[in-house]
């Protein structure tokens, strides 16, 4: 009899070996794996984890750039059952202390001598001493730490192993054990650790994979960090899943990722909207065949209406898709598909396979067609909780609907329309203003090239609507023009009190605008 308590998130490169083992799984640089030495590899890594004292629940932080092996690395923890914790490489060395005393690892692999040296310093003047227990792996470059070369992740992989596979069996893995634990983007707050269990994930892929037609004939590029789950669990896991072929980019750097897309056929690419705002004013873009291109995605913030207007086209006969989401539930929650374009493309779309989906009062009373309302979630892709705080966990939940803090509304055709988060709502003298709405229209202004609202502290309206702006570099409109233009296309009390001119918008290495770092820019 089948025991349906075990599920194991690694069976997804199994599934694909098994039914094409010869076909390109992964691509990077000069490296290229069929699937069937990607699970191989996989496994091998796995052994030389285990020999180490890896075992079942063992914590693995990783801080690495994009690559092969940082896929293989994770791999290889979930087939043993050890908790894979992605870290932010912009992470300085005391908010890396912070992550690495919460979530107490047995092991930490990085690419990043550097790193290591302020980590342990800063380690040292934290707590007086460096974790105990803690072995320190390199993923793929050579580093001198504490005066010997690291090993590296790449060179255990590649190693014969004296201990051959047939006795090489992983501890029990069941369906509720955490795979990872991924720390929210904080651009509202500080971080905090979801649990992601391999059930969730694997209900999540299965969801991504069906809402955004994953397909085994898919080229896909991978291009933004692999630690950010919008972009390894949306896109690189669910196309491992289709058994489609995935090239990784270290960084979605204009150039690289028009010469990705021309060497490799690339047909199916996600990127948020500031990267996309990237691609669209960089003066390259004519020089590259990008006719391969099918499936165009985006996501990780909300997408400016104009910006989705120049990229429809300059992608004419692309398949869109809107990704809408967030970290406790896997992320991706809904999608808005090459169809709902044509009728709704400035919503965030419906609900995916495995996710229910509520607009609620603060009552929790289901709001009107057309009324905005807090954006609520029931799944089986959500997260088992916050790492070490109960109490935020609890808040996050009204009995098994998890709130998102998202408002949202739904149209006459049941799309869902992101009006705001409801910690980006400006209170000014007490009437309510969507900091996205007035973001949409100052695109609208030319020459604007990036634009948040945020609120800041007021004598007289207690809050007030504040924006940054990043100018085209011809651009010489003034502070005064841009109220002008508010003032003229929306409600007096919308329009901002005070405008500051930028160069470049505070972001997360995903491409979020960190707005809790504007407030205090335009507090200043």
């Amino acid at each position: 009899m089948h025991d349906h308590a075990q599920l194991n998130l690694a069976d997804i490169l199994v599934r694909s070996c098994r039914r094409t083992p010869d076909k390109d799984a992964l691509v990077f640089g000069d490296r290229t794996w069929t699937y069937a030495q990607l699970t191989e590899a996989v496994e091998s890594l796995a052994m030389e984890f285990a020999a180490r004292g890896l075992a079942h629940g063992g914590r693995v932080v990783v801080r690495g750039a994009n690559s092969d092996l940082y896929i293989i690395a994770m791999f290889a923890c979930f087939r043993l059952g050890a908790v894979h914790v992605p870290m932010n490489v912009g992470f300085k060395a005391g908010e890396a202390v912070d992550l690495i005393r919460r979530t107490a690892p047995s092991l930490i692999l990085t690419d990043d001598a550097e790193f290591l040296v302020d980590l342990e310093r800063a380690y040292d003047e934290a707590s007086g001493g460096w974790l105990n227990g803690t072995e320190v792996l390199a993923l793929d470059q050579r580093l001198i730490y504490r005066g010997r070369g690291l090993e590296t992740a790449r060179d255990l992989t590649a190693r014969t192993s004296t201990r051959s596979n047939a006795t090489f069996t992983p501890a029990r893995v069941e369906r509720d054990d955490i795979a990872q634990i991924i720390f929210t983007s904080g651009t509202t707050s500080k971080p905090k650790g979801a649990m992601m269990s391999h059930s969730a994930l694997s209900f999540h892929c299965a969801s991504a994979t069906i809402a955004l037609d994953h397909h085994a004939d898919d080229r896909v590029l991978s291009a933004l960090p692999l630690y950010h789950a919008g972009q390894m669990h949306s896109f690189t896991l669910p196309a491992l899943m289709a058994g489609a072929t995935v090239v990784i980019s270290e960084k979605p750097e204009p150039g690289r990722v028009f010469s990705l897309i021309e060497k490799h056929s690339i047909n199916n690419f996600f990127a948020p909207p500031t990267v996309w705002i990237a691609l669209l004013n960089d003066s390259r873009q004519p020089e590259f065949d990008l006719s391969s291109m099918c499936k165009l995605q985006y996501g990780a913030s909300i997408m400016p209406a104009p910006v989705l207007a120049r990229l429809r086209a300059t992608f004419e006969g692309v398949q869109f898709y809107n990704v809408f989401g967030q970290t406790e539930a896997g992320p991706t929650t809904t999608v808005l598909g090459p169809k709902g374009h044509d009728i709704s493309p400035t919503s965030a779309g419906k609900a995916v396979t495995f996710v229910d989906v509520r607009i609620v009062d603060e009552d929790f009373n289901d709001v009107e067609v057309g009324d905005v309302g807090e954006i609520v979630y029931r799944s089986p892709q959500l997260f088992s909780g916050y790492l070490d705080d109960p109490e935020a966990t609890l808040d996050a939940f009204v009995g098994e609907w998890f709130r998102s803090g998202d408002l949202g509304r739904q149209d006459e055709h049941r799309f869902i329309h992101v009006v705001d988060r409801v910690k980006d709502v400006i209170n000014t003298g007490g009437v309510l203003v969507s900091s996205r709405e007035v973001e949409e229209h100052i695109y609208d202004l030319p020459g604007v090239a990036e634009v948040a609202a945020v609120a800041i502290a007021d004598s007289k309206w207690v809050e007030a609507v504040a924006v940054a702006v990043v100018r085209h570099p011809d651009a010489d409109f003034t502070a005064g023009d841009v109220i002008a233009h508010c003032k003229g296309g929306l409600a007096g009390f919308k329009a901002p009190k005070h405008v500051r001119f930028i160069d470049e918008m505070p972001k997360s290495a995903a491409g979020k605008i960190l707005k809790r770092s504007l407030r205090d820019v335009m507090g200043d």
